[in-house]
């Protein structure tokens, strides 16, 4: 965050004189470019950590507030249950690892927590 600082001085000084919070500054270091810092601040002042990381999810660096949200971007989540006969099943780890979810260690890593809750 510091170096993104470095590029980013009124943002850094916004941090400095408690216009922006810590948290809302590291969310803007992801997507603000020295191009972009002026329309990111507007939108972020004051607003609350949690709403500036909002604000932020699913744009790039260097993107504007008003570009639209890139899918690409945005966090995925995996959730799935396991049946308690299946919990150490390898093969149907190796079939969730199959699937393209691009996770070529998951079956180990699936075996491993099984072996560690069992």
């Amino acid at each position: 965050m510091a170096e993104a600082l470095e590029e980013l001085p009124v943002t850094q000084e916004a941090l400095e004189q408690g216009e922006l919070c810590w948290s809302a500054v590291r969310e803007l270091t992801r997507v603000a470019t020295p191009e972009t810092e002026a329309e990111w601040l507007a939108v972020t002042r004051r607003r609350n950590a949690h709403e500036v990381e909002q604000m932020v999810r699913g744009h790039g660096r260097g993107d504007r507030p008003s570009d639209p949200v890139s899918r690409q971007t945005l966090d995925k989540v995996l959730r799935f249950e396991l049946s308690g006969s299946r919990r150490t099943d390898r093969r149907g780890a190796q079939q969730l690892s199959a699937c393209g979810f691009g996770m070529p260690e998951l079956p180990a890593r699936l075996s491993a927590g099984a072996r560690r809750a069992g």
